[in-house]
């Protein structure tokens, strides 16, 4: 009788424990779906199963953060700054976006305010350092216009509603990197922002570019996709699944006829920024990997050469660390020198600029950091080289928000220039190459929503005032 009432004793304890535990989330299905997309940067996707679970618990802040990351990942700036600053609590992270998002808005002092209170917040002397340099641009923001009217910003003719990015000179056209649609629907979309994946065009003639209004571009409807909660019958194998559909939707412009580099370089995988040897028979360029570290496809520097008219094998190079990414690969005119960018231990912030010598025709020296004349507590992209000059983007660095392009000498002696308005602005801003003498080239910004192209010229502007000078006090004509 004693052990009966103790297991009758034992038995109402588990009833009470589980009477008083929360009920069971039974749209935890939603959350789990959305985070595996977002891990492997499906951000639009993962963007609709968060919205779905949110509408059925709106107490659920966490999920409201990663509703505003996805949009922060798919550049919907708006979306993302109103998601944020909504945000109860606003972890380090989050209030560092909500700062460069303020900037982006050219809402300097709020962005300044942000950046104070995270300075309040860390302990960290480097960070500091950080929201120090960004505050510093903030405040000297007229100083990035004084020599605007040395440039002459053109938006390119090759752009279409879709992304152009990276272009690089090649004989007398121009390569660059896009994901632009040529025609209907295309099943392999990028789960990044539900477009279409990169691959590299080549305009053969750089003198049939010329300027247009970015308005005249008409934006394209998205294919629309929808996720709907399945409402069939439960049966023994339900498993809460979505249904999918697709609604197409007809373009509304005509993509500027641009082809394909070679047809033979169109790869399944992301073809992301290039660089290639003056010759055209080497090409470095960036590409997913093909294993996952974490469950995530890092990024990796890779070469393809082309022999007998016929481009080989995918070749990884040893500069890449199995750990980190490596990506956005520029070899120099002599063919000698390589940069890259790689977010590997050892840096000085997010991703930093390295650079590797070539040894020989199959070996590489081992990367050097180009160190804190150039790498930053931010992010350092993008980089490029001519004439004894470094070219790259950062957002660590005083700006005017987002990525601005800077300039330093091979000898990294000083700090990086910014090279100011109308090459930069508050949004993103990279991909800059330029001809021998520095007097014209091309760069990517976002500035109109997607990635684009833009020309410039430079050319120093001067002006003459004709007139009498008369003294003050005299009021003589002074000669």
């Amino acid at each position: 009788m004693k052990v009966k009432a103790i297991l009758i004793l034992l038995l109402f304890l588990k009833l009470e424990m589980v009477s008083s535990q929360a009920p069971k989330d039974k749209y935890a299905f939603l959350l789990k779906a959305g985070n595996k997309e977002f891990a492997s940067f499906h951000y639009k996707y993962a963007l609709t199963f968060y919205q779905e679970y949110y509408k059925k618990n709106s107490h659920s802040f966490e999920t409201l953060q990663l509703i505003g990351d996805c949009y922060y990942k798919m550049l919907n700036y708006d979306d993302a700054l109103q998601i944020y600053t909504s945000l109860p609590v606003k972890s380090t992270p989050v209030l560092e976006k909500i700062a460069e998002l303020y900037a982006w808005k050219q809402d300097y002092n709020e962005a300044k305010n942000a950046y104070y209170r995270l300075n309040s917040r860390t302990k960290s002397d480097a960070r500091s350092s950080y929201y120090l340099e960004r505050i510093s641009g903030f405040d000297k923001i007229n100083d990035f216009y004084k020599d605007s009217l040395d440039w002459k910003v053109k938006f390119l003719n090759i752009n279409s509603a879709a992304n152009e990015q990276s272009p690089l000179f090649f004989q007398n056209g121009l390569l660059f990197v896009s994901n632009r649609n040529t025609g209907n629907f295309q099943p392999n979309s990028y789960g990044w922002n539900g477009e279409n994946k990169d691959h590299i065009y080549f305009l053969k003639d750089r003198s049939t570019l010329f300027e247009i209004n970015p308005n005249s571009i008409k934006k394209v409807l998205e294919e629309k996709i929808e996720f709907l909660i399945d409402r069939t019958p439960a049966t023994s194998n339900d498993n809460n699944t979505l249904t999918k559909k697709r609604v197409k939707y007809k373009k509304e412009y005509e993509v500027n006829s641009v082809p394909l580099f070679e047809e033979g370089l169109k790869l399944m995988a992301n073809v992301g920024p290039l660089s290639m040897t003056g010759d055209g028979n080497v090409i470095y360029f960036t590409r997913n990997r093909s294993d996952k570290v974490n469950g995530v496809n890092l990024l990796e520097v890779c070469k393809i050469e082309k022999t007998s008219n016929k481009w080989g094998n995918v070749i990884v190079l040893s500069l890449n660390v199995p750990t980190a990414s490596s990506f956005h690969p520029f070899i120099n005119s002599s063919g000698t020198t390589l940069y890259f960018a790689s977010d590997r231990e050892g840096g000085f912030g997010g991703t930093d600029i390295y650079k590797v010598e070539k040894l020989n025709d199959t070996s590489w020296s081992n990367p050097e950091n180009l160190g804190s004349s150039v790498n930053s507590q931010g992010n350092e992209l993008f980089p490029s080289e001519n004439n004894n000059e470094l070219f790259f983007s950062s957002n660590g660095w005083g700006g005017l928000g987002g990525l601005d392009l800077f300039q330093i000498s091979e000898q990294h002696s000083e700090k990086p220039v910014n090279l100011g308005y109308p090459i930069n602005s508050s949004s993103d801003d990279f991909g800059f190459v330029s001809t021998l003498e520095g007097k014209e080239g091309f760069f990517s910004s976002n500035r109109y929503g997607n990635d684009d192209l833009f020309g410039y010229r430079f050319e120093k502007y001067f002006s003459s005032i004709n007139g009498t000078i008369i003294d003050a006090k005299t009021k003589n004509i002074k000669k």
